[in-house]
């Protein structure tokens, strides 16, 4: 946990360096889904979570920081891993999506859990701030969905959190 807690700490340093100099290049998504699944292939094995990606022959290349699209993309995996248990004790899925769109290209990252309280989906996504598991308990710092949001707001991304197909 404290070494979790440490690369949090590290990647919000990152943003506040890349601010001052940020370096795009051409980044292809379907490289770095592949290679964040197979990173986590591992522990989702031992979660018991059907990890996978739908949509890499898409494609996805866009001009972006690719630092920080890893960080994106990490975050989500490991928050989906983490707090998407369903309550039932179904076989948890996480699965990332990439879809081109007419304006650019939309990565998402969907699990089966328990989903957020809809009062909460705004404030979760500032830093120290936590929600529950499905459990009730709070296991995290509160910094994951923070960075995801600092991040997409360095690249001129959008981010959305929600608890179904459609966006709020």
């Amino acid at each position: 946990r404290a070494s979790h807690l440490t690369d949090q700490l590290l990647a919000l340093a990152f943003a506040n360096e890349v601010d001052i100099d940020m370096k795009s290049e051409t980044v292809h998504l379907e490289e770095l889904v592949t290679a964040a699944i197979l990173q986590r292939n591992a522990l989702a094995r031992e979660l018991n979570v059907d990890l996978g990606a739908v949509g890499l022959e898409n494609g996805g290349a866009i001009l972006a920081n690719k630092a920080l699209v890893e960080g994106m993309l990490n975050n989500l995996l490991d928050n989906a891993m983490r707090y998407g248990k369903p309550p039932n004790q179904s076989i948890q899925e996480v699965t990332v999506s990439i879809q081109l769109q007419e304006n650019g290209v939309e990565m998402v990252v969907l699990d089966n859990g328990p989903g957020i309280d809809g009062q909460d989906i705004e404030r979760i996504l500032k830093r120290g701030v936590q929600g529950a598991n499905a459990d009730g308990s709070n296991q995290g710092m509160g910094l994951g969905l923070s960075i995801v949001t600092r991040y997409a707001q360095l690249l001129g991304a959008q981010c959305w959190l929600c608890n179904s197909a459609h966006r709020s």
